[in-house]
């Protein structure tokens, strides 16, 4: 997957926040549970509209097994892209590994010391209460700010980055004053 440079130590492999991924796979049971609750209610219609039902069954099983499918290919993807999406920290640099979709991936790499300032929002009460949110990296190069979404832990996060930070600019000065 990523390669440390020599010398470079993983300092934290962090995941996204479970939270979003249980809402999204909530809904996607809902979206399977909500047409079977139809034809099941089927039978409470008046006796003109269950013959014609009863005449299309089959077919409208058919159906709802195709809607099944859908959903559990997109329950699927959603999945993968959690596993998938994951934030290296090391003692050099920070690696944002973000799976768009099955065959696309974003690395995003940013050298710590590049980085000028660390921000964390939480925003909302189930955010706050579940302990997630965005880390936000501002640098000084042509993309200025480097933004991870659903972060485990913002804050925590923040301080590994920035012990990290200062460990690396007081280890620069030593070095280029040795020479």
């Amino acid at each position: 997957m990523i390669q440390l440079h020599p010398g470079e130590q993983l300092l934290a492999a962090e995941r996204r926040h479970w939270l979003p991924i249980a809402l999204e796979s909530a809904s996607l049971l809902i979206a399977a549970l909500l047409p079977l609750s139809l034809l099941v209610g089927a039978e409470l219609m008046p006796a003109g509209a269950v013959a014609t039902v009863n005449e299309y069954r089959s077919f409208v099983w058919f159906l709802y097994a195709v809607w099944l499918l859908g959903l559990w290919m997109v329950f699927a993807i959603s999945i993968t892209n959690y596993y998938l999406d994951i934030i290296l920290i090391t003692n050099r640099r920070v690696v944002d590994i973000e799976q768009l979709g099955l065959f696309s991936r974003d690395v995003a790499e940013l050298h710590l010391e590049n980085i000028v300032a660390l921000h964390v929002e939480i925003k909302g009460f189930v955010a706050s209460f579940f302990n997630y949110g965005s880390l936000y990296l501002q640098t000084s190069s042509e993309r200025p700010q480097f933004s991870m979404n659903n972060v485990q832990d913002p804050h925590r996060v923040q301080e590994i980055i920035s012990k990290a930070r200062l460990a690396i600019t007081k280890e620069t000065p030593a070095t280029t004053s040795s020479k």
